[in-house]
């Protein structure tokens, strides 16, 4: 906590794999630590992402950014464009 206070940060990177499994106590951590970045202005990123049920938990508690294997797997860049079109495509 002393980090945080005595600390300016682009964003609070959110291990979702430390809080599994995704239980309701986890989902209460996790809503705690995006209030608290909003409180604090800064950004809240939740990695590991890998169901449809966290992805949507995360947006309806205002998490700014999420990433992991439930929006895609790792790629070079030379491929990001064309699945970034594919995304568009399917909305």
């Amino acid at each position: 906590m002393n980090v945080l206070k005595n600390n300016q940060f682009e964003a609070l990177k959110i291990d979702l794999r430390f809080l599994a499994p995704f239980s309701p106590r986890a989902k209460t951590i996790i809503d705690s630590v995006v209030c608290m970045a909003k409180k604090m202005g800064t950004h809240a990123l939740a990695e590991g992402v890998e169901t449809k049920e966290q992805a949507d938990f995360l947006t309806s508690i205002g998490c700014e950014q999420v990433q992991e294997i439930y929006f895609g797997r790792p790629m070079p860049v030379s491929m990001q464009q064309a699945f970034m079109s594919s995304i568009t495509r399917r909305r």
